[in-house]
């Protein structure tokens, strides 16, 4: 009998859990390979999801219950997880990669061998070396940090009044800041309809050097700041960040003018970077620092070393960029190396990746308001938005069996509609 491939997936993101579980439903896994997955977190984080935890009303209600709720909501845990028979999953941070002995080592001091490896570390929040960002500004990457924004939050409306107001700032106007500013006014204007918070206690703004969703058609961004604006939010285009302090954001307008924003909350969903330790790889980088990869993901110059999703820079010829850095392109990419590593195992032949010329894309802007394009159309409102509803559940059914999939959508919908 043939010895069996050792598969080793750096990363349980969207690329990592994806491929796992399409190798297992192929039915290679436990017969011509192994699969290990190592991720530093304990759960798999989806994170189009955060801005509903992070902005989530129901913890002001149901307390401890509520925000252990609004966390596995968005959360898979690796343990015991459903439909990933004969994966090992590991709970550690990567340290580095020796590629002569196909060696990966951990932050334990423990080493994993491979035999075929994928890097799919994804990203870090990127600060740009702006002062006072990463001492002053809570980040929204993860489930965690959903959760403790939610907290800050939480504490600061304490003692909010029209006579003492408190100002959030939204850094980032890119999809995560659009989508956290509108529900989470969404639920500020909860609370003042019940009455637990006063009209004018709480003045949040998004702040961006750009226009909210500036990447998509014009009369989409229009259309998204529109929505936000109507809810009260106060867009701030235009604006460059040069500093951040407990209090204040320093800001500087394209003549060059600068301006103090007061600021209480700041919270930073303005860029990402690939995760450091891809620096220390010794792999070639592009200028952002991503892993530079062929159409079959093969990192140039290492034998059986691929790498897909955030940390990975594949050049697509029909849009002259880079493929993008979300969730849907990282699943995509997933299916296809799933597929040649069945391919390679099977003994035949490896194909190149198939380019799309366009990335569909959905944002929800508050309640049930989206914006988004599909198919090359333009499209706004509770279509958009239970659409994109409709792509939360068919990641679910992607990833886990049937049963589980559909318990964890409907309980993420139930839970998320008591924001609004």
């Amino acid at each position: 009998m043939s010895q069996k491939e050792n598969i080793v997936i750096l990363g349980g993101g969207f690329v990592g859990l994806t491929l796992a579980r399409r190798l297992v439903k192929a039915g290679v896994v436990g017969k011509s390979c192994e699969v290990t997955v190592i991720d530093k977190s304990s759960s798999h984080t989806y994170t189009p999801w955060l801005y509903e935890v992070s902005s989530g009303y129901l913890s002001r209600n149901d307390g401890r219950k509520g925000r252990c709720q609004l966390y596995t909501s968005a959360s898979v845990p690796f343990v015991g997880i459903p439909g990933y028979k004969d994966v090992r999953f590991r709970q550690e941070a990567i340290t580095g990669v020796d590629f002569r002995s196909r060696s990966v080592f951990l932050a334990d001091g423990l080493t994993v061998r491979y035999s075929i490896l994928i890097i799919a570390l994804g990203t870090e929040s990127n600060y740009f070396g702006i002062p006072g960002l990463p001492e002053h500004c809570s980040p929204l990457k993860s489930a965690s940090d959903a959760v403790d924004i939610e907290r800050q939050v939480r504490d600061l409306l304490v003692d909010a009044s029209s006579a003492n107001q408190k100002n959030i700032s939204i850094i980032g106007a890119g999809p995560t800041g659009v989508e956290f500013a509108g529900e989470f006014m969404m639920s500020i204007r909860k609370q003042i309809e019940r009455g637990e918070l006063a009209t004018g206690a709480v003045k949040v703004s998004l702040i961006d050097r750009k226009c909210p969703l500036g990447a998509f058609p014009d009369s989409l961004t229009r259309a998204a700041t529109k929505r936000l604006e109507k809810l009260g939010v106060n867009v701030l285009c235009n604006l460059a960040v040069m500093s951040v302090n407990q209090k204040v954001i320093e800001l500087k307008n394209a003549a060059g003018d600068a301006m103090v924003h007061p600021c209480d909350l700041a919270i930073w969903s303005g860029g990402v970077a690939p995760v450091s330790v891809i620096k220390s790889l010794g792999l070639p980088l592009d200028p952002k620092g991503r892993i530079l990869v062929d159409p079959m993901f093969a990192v140039k110059g290492k034998k059986n070393v691929y790498c897909a999703g955030d940390c990975a820079s594949l050049m697509n010829p029909l849009s002259n960029s880079v493929e993008p850095m979300t969730a849907q392109s990282g699943v995509a990419q997933a299916k296809w190396i799933a597929k040649n590593l069945i391919a390679q195992l099977t003994g035949r032949s490896m194909t190149a990746y198939p380019f799309r010329a366009r990335w569909d894309s959905l944002i929800a802007v508050g309640g049930t308001y989206g914006v988004g394009y599909v198919f090359g159309l333009s499209i706004k409102g509770p279509l958009a938005f239970y659409l994109r509803r409709l792509v939360d559940g068919r990641y679910f059914f992607s990833i886990l069996p049937w049963p589980y999939a559909l318990r964890k959508w409907l309980k993420g919908i139930v839970l998320y509609n008591k924001n609004d």
